[in-house]
């Protein structure tokens, strides 16, 4: 293994599916990106629909798979089923 290795090429998780909290920006919205790079379909979840749906979007937009879920992990009742 050489150096320049991209994380693409370390980690393949083509045809798993990662769900990342608190992912409409920040560190979750960079987790969700690198998740998404390296093959996972991921699944945007928070509580601020705009900028959620615009990381899902965004993953989408460049080929990736991605969706959007509102969701608040305080809340038993939307974590249930």
């Amino acid at each position: 293994m050489t150096d320049d290795c991209t994380n693409e090429e370390l980690i393949d998780l083509t045809g798993r599916r990662a769900l990342v909290t608190g992912a409409a920006k920040g560190i979750g919205a960079a987790i969700a990106v690198r998740l998404a790079d390296a093959g996972a379909h991921v699944t945007v979840a928070d509580l601020d629909d705009r900028a959620g749906r615009a990381t899902a979007d965004g993953l989408t937009a460049r080929g990736l798979s991605a969706s959007w879920f509102h969701c608040d992990i305080t809340d038993p009742t939307q974590l249930a089923d």
